[in-house]
């Protein structure tokens, strides 16, 4: 829901609802990112986003990755979220589309990284299309 608020740009309303599910394993890092991104201070987003990527390690789903690693883009941790794009594509989460259209990613667009992750989504699409093609002849 924070991820979706986000996307519209209706931060004060992410922060809410955030607010709303304490227990929630990103709960700090919307927190601290949907506060920074209002103006009222940055000082914790670091740390918790290098906690959620911690954490996420441990998480074996690539599309948790996928969502995580364009809410870091747009709370601007790039460098933490990269790699964690990456892996979300290698685990075959083929993002290809999603990685053009995710206004969470608005921050990357243009980018070498982003170009190199498109490529990478766009071979995991393609093998896998080839792989369902195989299986239905």
């Amino acid at each position: 829901m924070v991820h979706d608020l986000w996307a519209l740009d209706r931060i004060s309303e992410a922060r809410d609802v955030a607010r709303r599910v304490p227990g929630d394993v990103d709960y700090k890092f919307f927190m601290a990112c949907s506060n920074h991104l209002l103006g009222s201070g940055s000082a914790n987003v670091d740390k918790e986003a290098r906690d959620v990527a911690a954490i996420l390690a441990t998480i074996p789903d690539p599309e948790t990755r996928y969502v995580i690693g364009s809410e870091f883009v747009f709370c601007g941790q790039s460098s933490l979220a990269f790699p964690i794009l990456k892996k979300a594509i290698e685990d075959h989460y083929c993002a290809y589309d999603a990685l053009e259209k995710d206004p969470l990613l608005k921050l990357i667009q243009g980018t070498p990284e982003l170009a190199e992750l498109r490529t990478e989504a766009k071979q995991c699409r393609d093998n896998f299309l080839a792989q369902r093609d195989q299986i239905a002849h």
